[in-house]
């Protein structure tokens, strides 16, 4: 770790066009905030298929990873526009903000000209503590994790675990 505690906020975006709400929970930023969390990071969850998102949501945080599909990706590009809102005009402080998932791996550089600091191809768990410690921007190449037993269990006490269940109201 650089010696500097970074903040990170990990976000779920809203699925509007779900008919059900989610039953399992969004176990790849859970991958990722316990690779976080093992280098020393605090970090936080918000699915915003749980509750919007709020300024105080952002308050001290230094990067905002947002994990997407390409069905969730322009609920992903909204949420990067209230982030970028409420970090510079309401809280005065720059929030770096990485998209990676399903549609950054295949869209590659190409998110990047909608507002994203950071994209990341591929599998995270490699390389986002690099991002977070050392501020990279553009496009970061991931891999593929090759071998599951090196990845820490999900950060699962980041989420209220009967948010995901099914019969809940």
């Amino acid at each position: 770790m650089t010696g500097e505690l970074n903040r990170v906020l990990l976000i779920t975006p809203k699925a509007d066009f779900l008919k059900e709400t989610m039953y399992a929970p969004p176990l790849g930023p859970l991958y990722l905030a316990a690779v976080l969390e093992a280098a020393g990071h605090e970090v936080r969850f918000l699915d915003l298929n749980r509750r919007p998102l709020q300024p105080e949501d952002l308050t001290g945080v230094s990067h905002v990873g947002i994990s997407a599909t390409t069905p969730v990706y322009p609920a992903a590009v909204e949420t990067l526009k209230e982030i970028k809102q409420y970090g510079t005009q309401q809280l005065s402080q720059v929030v770096r903000t990485i998209i990676g998932g399903p549609h950054a791996t295949a869209r590659g550089s190409e998110v990047l000209k909608d507002g994203w600091d950071t994209v990341c191809v591929g599998e995270g768990e490699d390389v986002i503590t690099e991002i977070v410690e050392k501020r990279q921007a553009g496009t970061i190449h991931g891999g593929w994790v090759k071998n599951l037993d090196t990845v820490p269990y999900p950060a699962r006490h980041l989420i209220t675990q009967n948010d995901y269940h099914r019969g809940k109201e």
